[in-house]
């Protein structure tokens, strides 16, 4: 599995948390559509003004959707 890059060179299977760049690096999706995931997916974190995504929340719930 090819890792996903971000800025920093950090891959993104060692954050807890990304932004909505990260996120949509993660989901290799558009924005908007990354922002939609994220909230389905209760993984919405907000620290200030600051808006970042639970990367574990996002891949339990993308695994839940491919189950059959």
């Amino acid at each position: 599995m090819q890792k996903t890059m971000i800025d920093n060179d950090f891959e993104v299977e060692n954050k807890i948390t990304v932004d909505i760049n990260g996120l949509q690096q993660l989901l290799s999706i558009g924005r908007n559509s990354a922002a939609t995931i994220g909230e389905q997916a209760g993984a919405v974190i907000r620290i200030g003004r600051r808006k970042l995504y639970n990367v574990d929340k996002v891949k339990a719930y993308m695994n839940k959707m491919t189950e059959v």
